[in-house]
């Protein structure tokens, strides 16, 4: 359980961040959309903030903590030793050589190295995660469907409630699913005109994947440089092509 200087210290920041964001949600888009995708935004991180507030104050409950705290326990011990590692402390070497998803376990120290070590900060950034890949999942389907469907799907990734449980601890799932996002959507524009950097962007979020859960990526690589043949998602242009190969 993270105590209360440093879960007001998490809140504050996590405030200033996403109040950035949501103006920038609502002044990036037409004016109707801007302020659906703004509304959708703010209540799904409410939601998953709340949640993350509840299994943070509980965790410290076995019985609680054995159903919904899970892995949140690994990468927190594992964040920790490695931010005490770049502090000089050799033995926090050994507890993070085990650890499978390492890129999440680097995530979590970086954040222990300068905030020290803050349970609920991991998790609020972890909810601004989840919320961000609905809007990338909005972007993707409106490019493919329309708005109409996009506000559906996005509306969906809101508020599925595995989406929002993974998203308020602190679980590499919500990381994994905005690189498998940023992927679709980076090879959806790919496949409209070619740009460096959507190439980079792509590279980028698979990269990312690998050191996730490296079988993810190899899908993700596999479908984004096939070509299919007809509908709307198919095919990464010639060019995009002509670079990877």
């Amino acid at each position: 359980m993270t105590d209360l200087l440093d879960g007001a210290a998490a809140a504050l920041l996590f405030g200033i961040l996403n109040a950035i964001l949501i103006a920038r949600i609502a002044s990036r888009q037409p004016s109707s959309e801007g302020a659906f995708l703004a509304r959708v935004y703010a209540t799904t991180l409410l939601l998953r903030a709340v949640l993350a507030i509840l299994i943070n104050v509980f965790g410290a409950d076995s019985v609680f903590a054995g159903a919904f705290w899970g892995e949140s326990g690994t990468y927190d011990a594992g964040g920790y030793a490695l931010a005490r590692h770049w502090q000089g402390d050799a033995a926090g070497t050994s507890l993070t050589q085990a650890l499978s998803g390492y890129g999440f376990v680097y995530i979590v120290g970086a954040l222990y190295y300068v905030f020290g070590r803050n349970q609920l900060l991991v998790q609020l950034l972890n909810c601004t995660v989840g919320a961000l890949t609905v809007l990338v999942v909005y972007a993707i389907a409106a490019r493919l469907f329309g708005r109409p469907v996009a506000r559906w799907a996005a509306l969906f990734m809101a508020f599925f409630p595995q989406m929002v449980f993974w998203s308020a601890g602190m679980y590499k799932d919500p990381t994994i699913l905005l690189c498998i996002a940023i992927c679709m959507y980076a090879a959806l524009r790919l496949g409209e005109v070619f740009s460096p950097a959507f190439v980079l962007l792509f590279v980028s979020a698979a990269l990312a994947l690998l050191t996730l859960r490296f079988c993810i990526f190899y899908f993700v690589v596999a479908a984004a440089l096939g070509r299919p043949s007809s509908g709307a998602g198919a095919a990464l242009p010639g060019a995009f092509s002509r670079v990877v190969y």
